[in-house]
């Protein structure tokens, strides 16, 4: 029970208020020396950067199976809700399908975002989001109700079985490079140390990217 300083009497006992209010006093006192002593410790302020630190990322969308310009907006609602915060999109843009040509069209959109997520953290609720939203066959170069990668994320060059970061392709594809250019085209590759504008140029994707209309459906 909390007591006011004006506190005389409860439940039959009686209490000094001055004492009550000293009582107050000595455990906020308490409180802020705890406090003061837990942010003086080096190591649990470096913990706690960590954590708070937000890493910029960029990420692209794309799709090709059934209402594809729903599937790109529902990613990006589940996305803002659960990764971080979206600063830029770019245009979404329809693009052939890469290495197989049976395929319907894609929409595609380039996304920067803010996170403190880490890398498998990120992967993990993307891959989440694409399950929920009903993509099933994840074979290279399938059809797909929704695919989310992970394109940059910071400066980091970082691989792993299921993760590469920056992704292996995406300065050979133009469906990748164009939209990026929209959001940051002075963005330098961390490996290649070449900015997107100069992958672009250098790209030899000769496959069609144009922004989406409505008639381009």
């Amino acid at each position: 029970m909390f007591f006011n300083c004006e506190d005389g009497i409860r439940t039959g006992n009686c209490y000094n208020s001055t004492a009550i209010c000293s009582f107050h006093i000595l455990l906020y006192l308490d409180v802020v020396h705890s406090i003061h002593n837990f942010f003086r410790n080096p190591k649990l302020v470096v913990i706690i950067g960590k954590r708070l630190r937000l890493h910029t990322v960029y990420l692209l969308l794309g799709s090709n199976k059934g209402d594809r310009l729903k599937y790109l907006l529902l990613a990006k609602y589940f996305l803002r809700e659960r990764a971080g915060q979206i600063t830029r999109s770019s245009n979404i843009y329809v693009t052939e399908p890469w290495g197989k040509t049976d395929s319907s069209k894609y929409l595609n959109q380039a996304l920067e975002m803010k996170t403190d997520k880490t890398p498998f953290q990120l992967l993990k609720i993307a891959h989440k989001i694409e399950k929920e939203l009903g993509r099933t066959n994840k074979h290279h170069n399938a059809a797909r109700i929704i695919d989310i990668d992970i394109l940059f994320y910071d400066d980091v060059i970082f691989h792993a079985k299921h993760l590469v970061v920056p992704h292996p392709r995406l300065h050979v594809r133009n469906f990748t490079l164009q939209p990026l250019m929209e959001l940051d085209k002075s963005y330098t590759h961390p490996l290649f140390k070449k900015t997107v504008e100069e992958l672009a140029k250098d790209c030899e994707d000769t496959l069609k990217v144009s922004i989406f209309k409505p008639k381009s459906l």
